[in-house]
């Protein structure tokens, strides 16, 4: 479900509401499903992608566009479950940004563990702080190539 407004620590708000929905597109099997949506303004084009893996986590993310189509930021969300040897889960929150607006694109990480499964909370981002961690020009042609292949995965849902 999306909120009619999206606002993101360091990457920026958007009343998706007032936005024109571009496009969507559903892909995935088996216990993965997702979703791609693009909205635009006169300001912005962003994609919001969000794929679930039922009770294993999900991956949202989120692609800011200038009008022209240059990818300028993403946020990326990964809530993910991992068994411990001694048989218990441990849930962790990964929230990442990739900002290219600069000279030298700069990433943001941060990380939570969570006690309880996100089927039973409210998605809600972490509030530990943001770190800043090496990133190379690389990551900018990795996630243009990763949004426009997203358009193009099939679904074979029900």
């Amino acid at each position: 479900m999306i909120n009619d407004v999206l606002e993101i620590l360091e990457v920026g708000k958007f009343n998706l509401k007032s936005m024109k929905v571009n496009r969507t597109h559903k892909y995935g099997a088996g216990d993965s499903e997702g979703r791609i949506t693009e909205f635009s303004s006169e300001q912005h084009i962003i994609s919001i992608d969000s794929t679930s893996f039922g009770e294993y986590g999900y991956n949202n993310t989120l692609y800011v566009f200038n009008p022209k189509k240059v990818l300028l930021k993403v946020y990326e969300s990964i809530w993910d479950s991992t068994m411990e040897r001694s048989g218990d889960y441990i849930y962790v929150l990964t929230e990442t940004i990739h900002d290219f607006k600069h000279s030298k694109p700069i990433n943001l990480e941060r990380k939570d563990t969570l006690d309880t499964h996100y089927f039973f909370t409210s998605p809600k981002p972490s509030t530990k702080k943001y770190i800043k961690v090496k990133t190379g020009k690389e990551n900018l042609i990795f996630w243009n190539h990763r949004y426009f292949e997203t358009w193009k995965m099939t679904y074979e849902g029900n």
